[in-house]
């Protein structure tokens, strides 16, 4: 059964400090937070319109939700706990800081019904956490994953690479250190700059310099391959698309589009990794749901590749082909490209 989300917005509740980056009312397109009455009313409605039968979880993004009173936290959650037990829900999700995470409030969590909590650790650079005026640092993190995980929790990790004070060596620093955490899933949502907030200032008085589209795109592929190899799922990259969140960015790299961006930059990796040390023309066969990802934005990798290797490139789209994978043929040789990890086999095709 497909899995559907609940979205239940909370912009900036609990949150102790104001970060230079934030503006959770733009983001999640919403000027207030949701209520008790509201959160019963927003599951029955999701699930009374719903076409289809789907597995349910409600999940409760944009603030830091351990932070607020328990109280709040208790009532937000009443309705999402009742309707988990009558099984009108099959899992309970939630956003919160690492340094508003203790052992006790994950029991209390799990004894509610959680069974994800996503982590805001944006880096795991100091320097980067104290430019941004974070409120914690890095120490916070590993603590509150092992918390939630011995409460029984899903641990996610959101992560924000651009921030101010960002370099390659901080984000190779993040992503070890994230690594090594082997969190359950993880969001790589690029820093944008947005308008009312604190970044918003230093970026107009030339103090801070956002990364640039394929800057990010490059950082944002060499994670995803790196977590794809350690088997930990990447659940979202970029954010979601809204008027409201077009309308308050200021500067930055976001694209509605951004993860099949870089799914695509992975796939023309592994095109280069499969036809390295020859040239001339090539045959590429993918499945049709694949097909957008190779030609890439405005046709980029069938350009690059075509100059790169000095032949023709066909594309042959075909069914039978796995998706989630492409075979590159050049004369008798097939080798067979992961889009997630852009690892290569040969001697093999997909298609059946």
């Amino acid at each position: 059964m497909k899995q559907a989300i609940i979205p239940l917005f909370i912009p900036h509740d609990g949150c102790p400090y104001r970060c230079t980056f934030c503006n959770q009312w733009r983001l999640t397109d919403r000027t207030h937070s949701v209520t008790t009455a509201e959160v019963a009313a927003i599951i029955a409605a999701y699930r009374a319109s719903a076409k289809r039968p789907y597995r349910w979880e409600a999940a409760f993004y944009g603030g830091s939700f351990t932070a607020l009173p328990e109280v709040r936290q208790a009532a937000l959650l009443a309705p999402a706990t009742a309707a988990l037990r009558r099984g009108e829900l099959a899992a309970i999700r939630l956003s919160t800081r690492p340094d508003c995470v203790d052992a006790a409030t994950a029991e209390r969590l799990a004894a509610a019904g959680v069974t994800t909590v996503e982590l805001g650790v944006q880096s795991m650079a100091d320097s980067v956490l104290a430019a941004t005026r974070r409120g914690h640092d890095s120490a916070a993190v590993a603590p509150a994953v092992a918390a939630l995980r011995q409460a029984g929790l899903q641990v996610g990790i959101q992560l924000l690479p651009g921030l101010p004070g960002e370099t390659w060596a901080t984000l190779r620093h993040t992503l070890r250190a994230v690594l090594a955490l082997r969190p359950d899933c993880v969001r790589i949502y690029p820093a944008l700059v947005m308008a009312d907030t604190e970044l918003a200032a230093i970026y107009a008085a030339g103090k801070y310099r956002p990364l640039t589209m394929a800057q990010v795109v490059t950082v944002a592929a060499w994670w995803r391959r790196a977590f794809a190899r350690a088997g930990i799922p990447v659940i979202r990259m970029g954010l979601q698309a809204s008027t409201e969140l077009e309308a308050g960015l200021v500067a930055g790299p976001y694209a509605p589009d951004f993860g099949e961006r870089v799914h695509s930059r992975i796939l023309r990796y592994g095109v280069h990794r499969a036809l390295r040390g020859g040239k001339g023309a090539v045959r590429i066969r993918i499945c049709p749901a694949d097909v957008s990802k190779l030609y890439g934005h405005r046709r980029e990798n069938i350009a690059r590749i075509r100059a790169r290797y000095a032949g023709e490139v066909e594309v042959e789209i075909d069914s039978a082909v796995s998706r989630g994978t492409a075979d590159i043929l050049r004369g008798d040789s097939v080798r067979t490209v992961c889009i997630a990890t852009g690892a290569v086999r040969d001697g093999e095709s997909t298609a059946e």
